[in-house]
Order: C-alpha cells, then structure tokens, then sequence
C-alpha cells in the first residue's frame, strides 16, 4: 500500500484526469507521477474502476420505461416524475379510487436490472424507510 503523501498525490491525480479526454489524461498521468510507476499504476487502476462505476450504473440506451401521467396502478393515479436513481423513476401518485384523499411516491425500476439484484436492493430499502419515523421522510405504505 501506498503512504498516506503518495496517497493524497493520487487523488490529486485522479481528480485531475477523471473528466479528460484519454490522450489529455496519459499526459497528465505521465507529467504529475514522473518516474514513478507505483502512482501511475495506483492512477490508471482507479481511473479503470471509475470507468466500470459508470458502465454499471448507467441504463442501456433506449431501456428507460417510463410511467405514462395518468396511468393508474391500484387505487393510484400517476401524476408527474418527481425524481431519478439507479433503480429507476419516482412519481407522484394520487389516491384515485374515492376511498380516501392520500398521495404517495411510486417508484418504477428501470427493466435492465437483474430480477434478483432489484429484488434484494428494494427489499433493503423497504426495510430502511420502514425504520425511518420523521413527518418529512416518506413513509412506507
């Protein structure tokens, strides 16, 4: 493992060359760390995993399923897309059945998640909100 100097030396680094182009970032990698393979190679290791970091998280082009406004699930009708992540859209929802007046927060997985990795990131949320008691927190229906 690297010292601590040598450490911050690649964040530095890395923080530099994340956002430039791959030619630019070589020569940035190759002016800052000199001679020193052991940063250049601790450099191009991260710049790799914050390259497959992207590639994980972002959906396949043309695989964003969307929630038509108006469209009703149960006793809800969809309203407008108040929100985004890695599993997929948020959108406000009001109660459309006459029972009693409610909104909620529908959250829509994006199709390109694996069944079993969705399932077991939802269930992990389910299981936070439903520990979360605050009147500005989403509570879990």
């Amino acid at each position: 493992m690297l010292p601590s100097d040598d450490l911050a030396t690649v964040a530095a680094i890395f923080n530099e060359a994340v956002d430039l182009e791959p030619d630019a970032r070589a020569e940035l990698i190759e002016a800052r760390c000199g001679l020193r393979a052991d940063l250049q190679a601790e450099v191009h290791s991260l710049l790799a995993a914050h390259e497959r970091l992207d590639a994980f998280m972002e959906p396949p082009a043309g695989d964003q399923p969307t929630l038509p406004e108006g469209a009703v699930i149960g006793a809800w009708q969809v309203g407008e897309k108040i929100g985004s992540g890695g599993m997929g859209d948020v959108y406000l929802a009001e109660r459309a059945d006459g029972a009693f007046e409610g909104r909620a927060a529908i959250k829509f997985t994006r199709a390109h998640l694996p069944d079993m990795d969705t399932a077991r990131r939802f269930r992990a949320e389910r299981q936070f909100l439903a520990s979360l008691h605050h009147p500005n927190i989403v509570t879990l229906l």
